[in-house]
């Protein structure tokens, strides 16, 4: 369930966790829970939120602290392979100009 209550908390852990809460750019919850804007932009909450970004951007929490979730599921994309060399590890991620990559994950 949607806890906008709990907006600062979830807040204050994206400005003090290097995880990053990742947001990913929809018109409506429905939309982003059938997986309908998993090619859409994603940006990341917190210090590092692209000031420019416009629109209305969804994510999942944990229920619990630490409440940032390291696998959004509508942001998996498979690694263009100019960029493998840039992961460090499988659940890694990377961003570039494109959008968001998991590393090491094979689903789309």
């Amino acid at each position: 369930a949607c806890s906008h209550g709990r907006a600062y908390v979830y807040f204050t852990e994206s400005v003090l966790t290097d995880d990053g809460f990742i947001a990913t750019k929809c018109d409506t919850w429905d939309q982003f829970e059938s997986g309908a804007c998993k090619d859409s932009p994603v940006v990341f909450m917190g210090d590092t939120v692209d000031r420019n970004a416009r629109g209305s951007y969804f994510l999942r929490t944990r229920s619990e602290a630490p409440f940032v979730l390291k696998d959004q599921t509508n942001t998996k994309s498979l690694i263009p392979p100019d960029l493998s060399e840039d992961c460090d590890e499988p659940g890694g991620w990377v961003l570039d100009k494109d959008g968001f990559y998991i590393c090491g994950n094979n689903e789309v």
